[in-house]
């Protein structure tokens, strides 16, 4: 099981399935989708060239929520500039600390979820449950599991891509609705602060635990067929790896009856690199 949960722990949804990353091969992985005609297509591809293809071009799933760098500076203007006529101490901090610290992810976050949970894009919130589903599924079992076994399991994932800028982005919005409700005693926002951190340290709870529900906002609960990809996915990843252990192995041997020493022939390449 041990063995099985090293293989692929990565993965990423897309508008039309999910992609599972091969921790056993390097910049491979596998995509399973869903094509025109309803049917499920799951096949190898080189995941590292994609990701840097999407990243050159701007493309990907989520190039439809980018917000522009002009937006961001004009909203934080707009947020300072009402805080200053207000006079008040802690919310011209409050605006500054957001400006800061986290207006372009929390800008980005409320676009996204917007769109995800009120848009044309529910389907991508749906993949992102079912691609945490399978993985915790995939975890928990130690092989692929079946339709029925993947609904048992959640649709939150602490190893999801989302959770640092939610997480980050509700303790800043606390803590400055914090400083701004208690105004009048600066001391009582540091107070609460500091109990909190506390309590999650005397606890030994993980920040995930406390505010993993938040994943709720960028997850749809999937329908069988997005459940269907992931499990898809799975098995295709599972064939593509174990094949191409198989012919590596069948390869060394064939390189050993030949009568080829591997050892010396790594060595002289090694000495050939460090010449060079």
């Amino acid at each position: 099981m041990k063995d099985n949960f090293n293989r692929f722990t990565n993965a990423s949804s897309e508008k039309d399935g999910i992609v599972f990353y091969s921790n056993r091969i390097p910049g491979m992985g596998v995509i399973s989708n869903v094509l025109p005609d309803g049917s499920i297509r799951a096949e190898p591809i080189p995941a590292v060239v994609k990701d840097f293809l999407e990243a050159m071009n701007g493309d990907g799933p989520l190039k439809d929520y980018h917000v522009s760098r002009r937006t961001v500076i004009t909203i934080d203007a707009l947020l300072i500039l009402a805080a200053i006529i207000s006079t008040k101490f802690w919310w011209i901090f409050g605006a500054f600390y957001f400006t800061f610290a986290i207006s372009k992810d929390f800008i980005q976050s409320v676009v996204l979820i917007a769109t995800l949970k009120l848009g044309k894009s529910k389907q991508l919130a749906r993949f992102h449950a079912a691609e945490h589903m399978s993985l915790n599924a995939y975890r928990s079992l130690g092989r692929v599991p079946t339709l029925e076994e993947i609904k048992k399991y959640s649709r939150f994932s602490k190893y999801c891509g989302s959770r640092d800028k939610l997480e980050s982005s509700f303790f800043c919005s606390l803590l400055i609705l914090i400083f701004i409700i208690f105004e009048s005693n600066s001391f009582i926002p540091l107070i609460i602060l500091g109990v909190l951190v506390l309590i999650l340290k005397l606890t030994h709870t993980s920040p995930f635990k406390v505010l993993g529900f938040l994943q709720i906002l960028v997850t749809n609960k999937p329908t069988d067929l997005e459940l269907n990809v992931a499990i898809e996915g799975l098995k295709e990843l599972e064939k593509f790896e174990d094949d191409f252990a198989e012919k590596m192995e069948n390869a060394l041997k064939q390189l050993e009856e030949d009568g080829v020493d591997l050892s010396s022939l790594i060595a002289g390449i090694c000495i050939e690199i460090e010449v060079k």
